[in-house]
């Protein structure tokens, strides 16, 4: 059966938005709040875990209250729930582990001083891109009390994982810094890159 044209105008758009974010990363606020939308997630966010430097480094959010987003870059951006997360394969799609995994989570300062007080729920996410002890993932959740995520929502992310991947290695590659005005060559050949990679992935999921 066909997927009714809103839900892949949807998927289209979104896509559309994760790839431009690869020559400009202030757009990742929109690709995350078009990918919160289709989640239904209200928190979703994107970052570099530096393991060594015990830091989440080019982190973007979207729907967090502010000073709960500060407070877990300062003190618990390294805990229990995202050291597991982050083990699993690249591209993969991983979710709240089960209860029997959660005794070193249910005793640590992460989860007692900012998942209950911000009532932190169930999560959905995926690793984009590993280097060393450096992973990069893009991570929703939902509230305390609220549903777990569908099947339907689960296969989006599978869906949208391939092309988040290729953006964050596009980006990871190019060392955005090093694109300037007086660049247009190496400009031109990654949009046009960029650009191919929008239509294989509107090909793909027609």
């Amino acid at each position: 059966m066909a997927r009714p044209r809103s839900s892949f105008a949807a998927f289209s758009k979104i896509v559309e938005a994760i790839y431009d974010c690869a020559l400009n990363p202030p757009g990742w606020r929109e690709a995350l709040r078009l990918i919160g939308e289709q989640t239904h997630s209200p928190h979703v966010a994107i970052g570099t875990m530096d393991y060594d430097q015990k830091q989440l480094l080019n982190a973007v959010e979207y729907g967090y209250d502010q000073a709960a987003w500060h407070s877990y870059l300062e003190k618990y951006s390294v805990n229990p729930m995202m050291r597991r997360c982050h083990r699993t394969p690249i591209g993969a799609v991983y979710t709240t582990p089960l209860p029997g995994e959660w005794s070193d989570l249910l005793k640590s300062a992460f989860y007692n001083e900012w998942c209950i007080p911000h009532r932190s729920g169930e999560i959905v996410g995926l690793n984009g891109l590993r280097c060393g002890r450096r992973v990069a993932a893009l991570v929703a959740h939902r509230t305390r009390h609220e549903r777990a995520y569908s099947k339907q929502e689960l296969r989006l992310m599978a869906r949208l994982a391939p092309h988040i991947c290729r953006t964050f290695a596009i980006s990871d590659a190019l060392g955005l810094h090093s694109i300037t005005a007086r660049d247009w060559k190496q400009r031109s050949m990654v949009l046009r890159l960029v650009s191919i990679l929008q239509i294989a992935a509107a090909a793909s999921s027609s």
